[in-house]
């Protein structure tokens, strides 16, 4: 699989788990009039086959933890629902992303903050609404960071296994660990700890450990130029799947719109290629609602073109099956 994050909704979450939009991102917010023609141009120029669509746990739950079981927030879901099913009609793979970083208004889930059973309350019942199709998959939390690995991974157990109860029984989950998710260091840390997350049958068929990766200085994601080659933590990653016999997915990727970052990124791409019988491929970062002088802006050029980043680096490597 191969696309691009759709993203939008999203804008205003911190890494602290809080969601306070500013008047500037409501100026963009949801990508319900842009998202899908992206969608379509990305499939119909570069055959993508999969996108990711981030948004935060305060909108898909009306803000609202309160309530036993935890309720989907209907305004949302039919704005949020609208951008899925127009992926869902191009028969590509659509991933829900709760984009929280393991956090509500800056507490942690299960270590401080909310009760694990809220996200799984959470997660059963956006998994009891698309329990039918197949071609969603469930990111169950977005890029978890600096919180006891060992608690985290049974917060992930408890929304498995509600997923799958609520009737999702076969659709793919991914599971996100500690420091970003980030795709250095998994097999040391996240990794062990993820390992025991199980179906309620006992199986870890279509549990895929989801990991990010970025290229500038610090690693962040938010900087034009690219510094780091990580062709080599993907290879070790690549490894550790193969050795432990587990599957991942690269849910952000990304740099700057230039050829440094092509090169970088490039060599990476070929490594997750030559590796392909454990990654399952990989959505860069982003496109969706983004202000034109976001640092890694993959919009469609007003010419109806790809920008480099996707046209010489992401689409280059993909080669549509």
């Amino acid at each position: 699989m191969a696309g691009v994050n759709i993203a939008g909704c999203d804008l205003g979450v911190g890494t602290d788990g809080s969601f306070s939009p500013s008047d500037f991102d409501k100026m963009y917010g949801c990508p319900t009039s842009v998202g899908p023609p992206q969608m379509q141009h990305f499939s119909d120029v570069d055959k993508f086959n999969v996108f990711r669509i981030p948004a935060p746990w305060q909108s898909f739950v009306g803000n609202n933890l309160e309530a036993d079981p935890v309720q989907l927030d209907d305004t949302f879901m039919n704005q949020y629902d609208g951008i899925l099913q127009s992926c869902l009609s191009l028969g590509a793979s659509c991933i829900i992303d709760i984009h929280n970083y393991a956090r509500w208004w800056g507490q942690i889930v299960n270590q401080g903050g909310p009760e694990s059973v809220k996200l799984a309350q959470t997660w059963a019942r956006l998994a009891e609404r698309y329990a039918s199709n197949e071609k969603v998959i469930f990111g169950i939390m977005n890029e978890p960071h600096d919180l006891d690995i060992n608690n985290w991974a049974g917060v992930v157990q408890d929304a498995v296994t509600a997923i799958r109860n609520a009737g999702a029984t076969s659709q793919t989950i991914l599971l996100a660990g500690t420091s970003f998710a980030s795709a250095g260091g998994f097999g040391d840390q996240s990794g062990p700890a993820l390992s025991g997350v199980k179906n309620p049958d006992g199986s870890v068929d279509n549990l895929v450990y989801e990991v990010h990766q970025y290229f500038d200085s610090d690693t962040s994601g938010t900087h034009t130029e690219c510094s780091v080659d990580n062709a080599g933590t993907f290879s070790a990653l690549g490894d550790y799947l193969r050795g432990a016999g587990r599957k991942a997915f690269v849910g952000e990727i990304g740099g700057g719109d230039n050829q440094g970052c092509y090169d970088l990124i490039g060599a990476s791409l070929d490594v997750i290629n030559q590796y392909s019988d454990v990654y399952l491929g990989w959505t860069s970062w982003a496109a969706g609602n983004w202000w034109p002088e976001y640092e890694l802006n993959e919009l469609p050029n007003d010419d109806g073109s790809d920008k480099g980043i996707i046209s010489q680096c992401f689409a280059a490597k993909f080669t549509p099956s």
